[in-house]
């Protein structure tokens, strides 16, 4: 993949030296393009908004807005641009203020040459590059991941703890100090891609990452600590759809954490959209007690202990989640608790005997004996069955 030019915005209320520097200057042999130049700093800050430009030259003394100011205007917005600051006086307070800005030169056009230039713009084309390659070499691994991310969800490959240790040693090492798991899911393709992912990235901070997985759900991982920030966005994103929902797991800090965490997340989010959990039509305190069911993985709440939890009596909430749901609540948990047997055969490598435990069952063979009276197959029969075949997670 070829590294594009670097865009040059030119800055100066003299429009000599705005015409001498496009002229005179050999930009392509720093692997440059002047983009654009402004006459003043209000301008120029109006050209970098449309511009984007890699490298700012702006001199510092202009009217409207000055250089210095503009400077730290476009440090703020992108910290990564390049400055070099030009001026008429001989006064080093004009350099060291450029500086705690975060300029990386200063040159009086006085005494300005072509070698003392030339040398900033060499500087400025090998950092460039030298970041272009390590975000080309980023984004390389990150499409990797991604892809073996979606092929373990997916249930064609199994392989998955022998990546993440890998991960977890390079650049997902961070995750070591506490990782938070969103899984966010709508029903449209074109909700998800409205979210700003941009202004949430840059929001939340370095380091984060989006694996898009399956039709309609994104995961967003990022630092423990950034958990507000990204509930704030999404809130204010479900405000203008209700259809978005998400989950969260975390903090996360190890491998072994996030397999368990993004397979419960994948279990509920498959479970919630099949019974519909975020149908706005169901009354809060259905919806509140069908989430604790999908989320209770040993199956022990009683039903008098849901009814207390959502605030109804045992008679009342019956009759209310009969209703709407459509069956009692004994059968519901019954189906769920077969759900997350099927989805547990199929999307892990957990033995019989692990799955009856996490399930609450009494044995092995009593979860053997209830599975294969339910569905007609032993659980091994049913696992090598349906191998690689998960069509609700593609």
């Amino acid at each position: 993949m070829t590294i594009r030019n670097m865009k040059v915005l030119i800055v100066d209320d003299e429009l000599i030296v705005r015409q001498g520097l496009r002229a005179t200057v050999d930009w392509g042999r720093y692997g440059m393009e002047v983009v654009a130049d402004a006459p003043n700093g209000l301008k120029g800050w109006e050209a970098f908004l449309q511009y984007k430009p890699d490298v700012l030259i702006t001199d510092i003394v202009m009217p409207k807005l000055n250089g210095l100011e503009l400077a730290r205007r476009v440090k703020q917005a992108a910290s990564e641009t390049q400055i070099l600051l030009l001026s008429c006086h001989e006064d080093f307070s004009y350099a060291q203020q450029g500086f705690r800005i975060g300029a990386s030169g200063y040159v009086l056009k006085t005494a300005m040459d072509e070698e003392e230039l030339g040398y900033y713009l060499q500087q400025f084309e090998q950092q460039f590059r030298q970041r272009s390659q390590e975000n080309l070499e980023l984004s390389n691994e990150a499409k990797d991941r991604q892809a073996q991310i979606y092929s373990w969800l997916g249930g064609f490959t199994s392989d998955i703890d022998e990546h993440l240790l890998r991960w977890f040693q390079t650049d997902w090492a961070w995750m070591k100090e506490g990782c938070r798991m969103y899984l966010i899911r709508t029903d449209s393709e074109q909700i998800l891609d409205q979210i700003d992912w941009l202004g949430m990235e840059q929001a939340v901070g370095q380091p984060n990452e989006r694996i898009p997985c399956g039709k309609g759900r994104y995961l967003f991982l990022c630092r423990a600590e950034a958990d507000d920030l990204v509930l704030f966005r999404l809130k204010s994103a479900k405000s203008l759809n209700k259809k978005l929902t998400w989950q969260a797991q975390g903090p996360i800090q190890s491998h072994e954490e996030w397999v368990r965490s993004i397979m419960q997340l994948y279990r509920q989010d498959e479970l919630w959209r099949k019974y519909d959990v975020w149908n706005d039509s169901w009354p809060e305190p259905i919806m509140h007690a069908v989430q604790l069911i999908l989320g209770d993985e040993s199956n022990s709440m009683s039903v008098a202990e849901l009814a207390d939890t959502v605030g109804f009596s045992r008679s009342h909430f019956s009759t209310l989640f009969k209703r709407v749901v459509g069956e009692n609540i004994i059968d519901f948990q019954s189906k769920m608790k077969l759900h997350k047997a099927e989805y547990m055969l199929l999307t892990t490598l957990m033995s019989v005997s692990e799955i009856s435990d996490h399930l609450g069952m009494i044995d092995a063979n009593y979860f053997s004996k209830w599975f294969k009276r339910v569905t007609g197959l032993s659980p091994s029969q049913y696992r090598s069955s349906k191998k690689n075949v998960i069509n609700e997670l593609t």
